[in-house]
């Protein structure tokens, strides 16, 4: 989807009055679309889903109380540095995605340590392909592609549905109309929420570890909305039968990251959200 895809169908669906609003909201966002593969034929530090991970010998494998993560994902940032428009991500580099795929936690407070991300800013001559340890499932290796696209707030589309007159049409079956399809995994850009505002569910976890989670839920609610704008979304993973995984009942798995954290590389503070129908 394009700045231009969206300024057509606006035109067409008779919704102008909208569009300086919206195209003021968008973000750039990278496409990732995966299709199964012998994961011979993907090299080592190349981007992919599932599979087995490429890392340094010496890093150990993420790990929760003693039981190892599973590998999620890998990307190499030389592969799509050029459609990172506000360039947001390292130009070169690895970040490996690692997530507790038996237990899936939803992303509380309490749960912290059941995700992991890693980020080796080095050339892909120092890695080496490593066998996930003992009996933990390996999905589906996958290669992986991007493609530049554009995202919209979904909480402000909702609220311009609820103020739509009774022979308009609702803008967000126009925009899901020109949207890209099949599986929702994204670099960047505003998330694809299945329940909720994301970046405002992270400042809550952020609110609640900073001792604020005595706050009467709606003070804290509010107090995350407004600060929801230091974060951002690093990489959503759908539910996907390609490398064949299902977060709860078809939802989603969205790392995101404090703008500062971000700027300093230091992926390791990503928190995660997962949400599903």
């Amino acid at each position: 989807m394009t700045r231009e895809d969206i300024i057509q169908a606006l035109d067409t669906a008779g919704l102008n009055p909208y569009r300086d609003a919206l195209l003021t909201r968008l973000r750039p966002a990278i496409r990732v679309r995966v299709k199964p593969a012998d994961e011979n034929d993907i090299g080592i530090g190349a981007s992919k889903f599932g599979g087995s991970p490429d890392l340094t010998p010496e890093v150990p494998w993420p790990e929760l109380n003693g039981s190892p993560l599973h590998f999620l994902a890998q990307i190499r940032l030389e592969e799509c540095h050029s459609l990172d428009a506000d360039g947001l991500l390292p130009e070169a580099g690895l970040l490996s995605f690692f997530y507790d795929a038996e237990n899936q936690p939803w992303g509380d407070l309490e749960q912290a340590g059941g995700w992991a991300v890693l980020y080796h800013p080095g050339p892909s001559g120092a890695l080496v392909r490593r066998t996930p340890p003992g009996s933990l499932e390996r999905f589906r290796p996958c290669q992986a592609v991007f493609d530049p696209t554009v995202t919209y707030p979904f909480e402000w589309v909702e609220e311009a549905d609820q103020s739509a007159g009774e022979e308009e049409e609702y803008l967000s079956e126009v925009l899901y109309e020109i949207g890209d399809k099949g599986p929702d995994h994204q670099l960047l850009g505003h998330p694809s929420p299945v329940q909720g505002a994301v970046e405002t569910e992270c400042e809550c976890r952020r609110l609640e570890a900073a001792g604020e989670s005595g706050l009467p839920i709606a003070e804290l609610i509010k107090k995350a909305e407004e600060r929801a704008g230091d974060w951002l979304l690093l990489l959503q993973i759908d539910s996907d039968e390609n490398p064949q995984w299902m977060w709860g009942d078809g939802g989603s798995l969205y790392y995101c990251i404090l703008r500062q954290d971000m700027a300093a590389r230091e992926f390791n503070k990503s928190w995660l959200v997962m949400q599903c129908s």
